[in-house]
């Protein structure tokens, strides 16, 4: 029988943040961005966003280039997915993209 805990001990119970994004591979960064027209060389972009995810509560957008993730650079998937692994949930992450030519701050809080 599976035990049900009350929401605050499950926030307390160390459980992995999530973003709620998925993200083009790096191999295919360069391809994508030029298909895509995205004006950048650097960081991961998001391919799609969950729905009532941190991502999407968080303004997070489908071909979004996050280029920083509390001011570290993000210079692949892998970096992403540690600083992610790094985190809790329930904190807040400056997640800095490349957005519509220009670069914009959002602040996203992590679910567990």
């Amino acid at each position: 029988k599976k035990r049900v805990l009350p929401k605050q001990q499950i926030a307390q119970s160390g459980k992995k943040a999530r973003l709620g994004i998925s993200m083009v591979a790096d191999q295919f960064f360069d391809e994508v961005a030029k298909a895509k027209e995205l004006e950048v060389n650097e960081g991961v972009i998001v391919d799609q966003v969950e729905d009532g995810s941190a991502a999407q509560y968080g303004g997070i957008l489908p071909n979004d280039v996050i280029v920083k993730i509390n001011s570290n650079p993000v210079r692949s998937t892998v970096d992403v997915r540690q600083l992610i692994a790094d985190a809790k949930a329930g904190e807040t992450l400056k997640l800095t993209v490349f957005r519509n030519g220009r670069t914009k701050d959002l602040n996203v809080t992590l679910k567990g």
